[in-house]
């Protein structure tokens, strides 16, 4: 026997307690409640969630767009992405490509492709952050072979046009990136800072650190604890410290390697690490609660070999890095997509987005998470989609992108998004 309470679209909630005869029934009850989910909306502790339904992105003159999102941000009812390439598809059907990383700036109109000036072929891996005075920050990397070095590059856009670019430092030597450089920006005020995960440069494996503190631009490199790769990295500027998450090994990730670590900055002075996770660790992202509370979201590897599926786990932090109390296990089911998108709701909770399934039908998964615990609270089934993004458009709108490939047999990628309306009570 359920329980279940559903709230209608007038507001009234209507209780239902219904025998199950069958797992089709309960199948089809399932499906049933969730379409009215998605239609009427649902209840996030203090907050309420209501998604539209999926749609393609177009431009502003129509034709269907796709881009290889790296990252996004948004802010004023517009939401800029950053990434390689734009695919323009024409009234014929034709794509035109715009070459090396670009942007295209999304509002409910369409989209427009757009640049920073003097880009480079060699550019890669953006970073972007919405200043709440109007503007967006962006970094990316860009690649250099006299003398061999990967340089992180900087410019802002303010919604027509952008600044000019600034080479803000250096990582010298042949250093090769580590995969996980999709986490986003971090922010604290006008503040701003990226961590790139190095797997191997001119000393071994290490996190480069690019940071704005008070307008001015700092890097540094923040070394191994063995000496090995760092895969993936994720940073938090928090109200009281400054905060690295990181996994030392390689990718893809096994069960047998890729520890997590957790590092804190007080006063300049960065700790020893913390292990949070022994193995199978990849895409952490240490994240702030109500600005007091931070926790580390990651995905694991569980089981190993033909068996091997991927798992979402959380870790509660104490201010000085140490772990509060034994992580969590979020999801238990596997067949995760090595994507992961994070947005912040106005209830002191984090609303995740994740993607299950295999290459030709996945699942989109909202997942809210608290320092108490996370629990669903919505989900689709989306045709194949490619790394999936999630942006906060205005104060109570928010923007899930992802690609797919057009239906009708043709192999061409197109850019997908749903609209998530939350309303939240003070």
């Amino acid at each position: 026997m359920l329980t279940g309470t559903i709230k209608g679209a007038a507001g009234e909630r209507h209780r239902r307690c219904v025998t199950w005869r069958s797992a089709w029934q309960f199948g089809a009850a399932v499906a049933l409640a969730r379409q009215v989910a998605a239609q009427s909306g649902v209840v996030l502790g203090r907050c309420y969630l209501t998604a539209d339904a999926a749609s393609p992105i177009h431009s502003l003159s129509g034709e269907s767009i796709y881009i290889e999102p790296d990252a996004a941000a948004g802010g004023h009812s517009k939401v800029l992405v950053m990434g390689q390439p734009v695919v323009v598809y024409g009234e014929d059907g034709r794509p035109q490509m715009k070459a090396g990383m670009v942007g295209a700036l999304l509002t409910r109109a369409g989209a427009e492709a757009i640049s920073p000036p003097n880009i480079e072929a060699s550019s890669e891996r953006s970073f972007v952050s919405f200043d709440p005075h109007g503007t967006w920050d962006v970094v990316w990397l860009q690649r250099s072979t006299q003398p061999p070095s990967v340089s992180a590059q900087y410019a802002r856009f303010d919604g027509h046009a952008w600044s000019g670019v600034q080479r803000i430092g250096v990582i010298p030597g042949l250093a090769s990136v580590g995969s996980g450089v999709d986490a986003p920006m971090a922010r604290s005020g006008r503040d701003v800072g990226v961590a790139v995960p190095l797997l191997q440069n001119d000393s071994g494996g290490a996190i480069a650190l690019f940071l704005r503190r008070r307008g001015q631009w700092t890097s540094s490199l923040l070394a191994s604890e063995t000496g090995s790769g760092v895969a993936y990295a994720s940073l938090l500027l928090g109200r009281s410290a400054t905060y690295v998450a990181y996994v030392s090994g390689g990718t893809p990730p096994t069960n047998g390697s890729n520890a997590l670590y957790i590092r804190v900055q007080h006063a300049s002075v960065w700790s020893g690490p913390t292990r949070i996770s022994d193995q199978g660790a990849f895409e952490p992202r240490v994240l702030e609660l109500d600005g007091l509370h931070p926790i580390v979201v990651w995905q694991q590897v569980a089981d190993a070999g033909r068996h091997a599926r991927r798992e979402l786990w959380m870790a509660r932090l104490n201010p000085d890095g140490s772990l509060q109390g034994r992580p969590a296990r979020i999801t238990a089911e596997g067949g995760l997509d090595p994507s992961m998108a994070f947005a912040e709701l106005a209830d002191s909770a984090v609303l995740a987005l994740a993607q299950f399934g295999g290459p030709d039908r996945r699942e989109q998964r909202f997942i809210r998470i608290t320092r108490e615990g996370a629990s669903e609270v919505y989900r689709d089934s989306v045709q194949a989609a490619t790394a999936v993004i999630l942006a906060r458009q205005d104060s109570a709108t928010y923007r899930a992108i992802w690609g797919r490939f057009r239906p009708g047999g043709v192999m061409l990628p197109e850019s997908m998004s749903r609209f998530l309306h939350v309303r939240c009570r003070r």
